[in-house]
């Protein structure tokens, strides 16, 4: 408006409409806005998984909570978020399986896994402490069988004329362990260790 002389007039209220107007056109495609809560806690106790993480719509220029159809679909922030979880894990052994070995020492192993449970088990990384063992030595004699066994006759007693010799013998497992005699009995009456021998590889003929 123009007053007398030319002066400009300005209508403060026309100005101040015109402003709001202006102001709504430019918020009206961000007039509502999401706004994302705090996350709840992860859905495991061990290992990997998922926590939620509700989103609301709000209007923006106050944030009061609206209707979640104001606010645009595309927009909406992840309601689930990756989290880890360790307080749960805890390490779960298996029974001992059998022998490595029929006769003889050998090992005998058993599962061991990290996990909330012996049925959900994870990456080990997941347990803090340390792992227990999973194998011990074992001795079987189930599968062993046994022999007599003779080593080469010494020297004979003497070095002219008869006398005796003796040789080592054992009773040996299948695993070339020596072992009591006594396991050999079924075997029947050990062989002899010693027998009647004679030499002259000291003797000298008597010269008169």
């Amino acid at each position: 408006k123009h007053g007398g002389g030319g002066v400009a007039v300005i209508d403060a209220e026309s100005v101040h409409t015109d402003l709001v107007s202006l102001f709504q056109s430019h918020l009206k495609a961000d007039a509502y806005q999401w706004i994302s809560h705090t996350s709840g806690a992860c859905n495991v106790s061990c290992g990997g998984g998922h926590h939620a993480r509700p989103a609301s719509c709000i209007r923006w220029l106050d944030g009061a909570p609206v209707d979640d159809s104001l606010c645009t679909s595309q927009n909406k922030p992840a309601t689930l978020e990756p989290c880890v979880a360790t307080y749960g894990c805890a390490w779960h052994m298996g029974e001992l399986g059998a022998c490595s070995t029929l006769c003889g020492a050998g090992t005998r192993r058993r599962a061991t896994q990290c996990g909330a449970t012996s049925t959900t088990p994870v990456s080990p990384d997941f347990c803090t402490s340390e792992a227990p063992v999973a194998s011990e030595v074992c001795e079987s004699v189930s599968g062993c069988t046994f022999q007599w066994k003779q080593e080469a006759w010494g020297a004979c007693s003497t070095t002219c004329g008869s006398g005796t010799h003796a040789r080592l013998v054992t009773c040996q497992r299948s695993d070339a362990v020596t072992v009591a005699v006594g396991q050999c009995a079924a075997l029947g009456q050990a062989p002899p260790s010693s027998e009647a021998c004679t030499s002259a590889a000291g003797c000298s003929d008597n010269i008169v």
